[in-house]
């Protein structure tokens, strides 16, 4: 039972986006697939349905549909851009901004650093801040630019699991979704009409890279 990298099974913790609804404790083995997973957890909406899943809890990344049939093993998840993490699966609905999602995980991830490690304890910050001005359609191209630099500077420079993982909401919004980052900066709109503004002025930083 498993894969032949990672025998055995895994308990895993389902969340539906249904408010109210309860979460799905459900037990499968290493290799399953995202979509067999879902269906354990009796999700049996169509794939329209949603907008992401993201995995591996406060720190994973959020995956397309499109993505669903990757096996749940880490190397698989961590080439997609997710980790196995806490063993926590989220379902993400298909009005779901994935800029305001980024933001608001990082900003959760800012409050957690544990602030030993400047890189950790101030980068996580200024993504959340960035983001915050790109929700607010007050971003700029350039600061696409900066994201991807703090995403590199971040778990480079941080002492323990916590900062090397932290980037990855991030990354995977950005990179499964640009277009949604595209549109707040190019013509000031939310792609799903569901953001509201969060600050009244931009947030700007400085590049931590030469």
């Amino acid at each position: 039972m498993g894969t032949e990298m990672t025998g055995g099974t895994k308990v895993l913790t389902v969340y539906d986006y249904v408010p109210d609804s309860e979460p799905k404790v459900i037990e499968v083995p290493f290799g399953a697939t995202l979509r067999e997973i879902l269906r354990h957890a009796g999700y049996n909406r169509p794939d329209s349905d949603l907008r992401a899943i993201v995995v591996g809890g406060a720190e994973g990344g959020a995956l397309p549909t499109s993505l669903l049939d990757t096996p749940y093993d880490y190397d698989p998840l961590e080439e997609a851009g997710a980790i196995v993490g806490s063993s926590v699966v989220e379902l993400l609905p298909a009005n779901t901004c994935m800029v305001a999602w980024a933001m608001e995980r990082s900003n959760y991830l800012a409050i957690e650093s544990c602030g030993k490690c400047v890189p950790c304890r101030l980068g996580v910050k200024r993504i959340a801040g960035l983001l915050e001005g790109i929700v607010s359609d007050l971003g700029v191209s350039g600061d696409l630019d900066v994201l991807d630099e703090f995403a590199s500077y971040v778990p480079n420079g941080s002492l323990c699991g916590f900062g090397v993982q932290a980037p990855n909401p991030l990354r995977t919004a950005k990179h499964y979704w640009p277009d949604h980052f595209q549109m707040h900066i190019e013509e000031q709109q939310c792609p799903t009409g569901t953001c509201v503004p969060v600050r009244a002025h931009r947030f700007v930083t400085k590049h931590v890279l030469p």
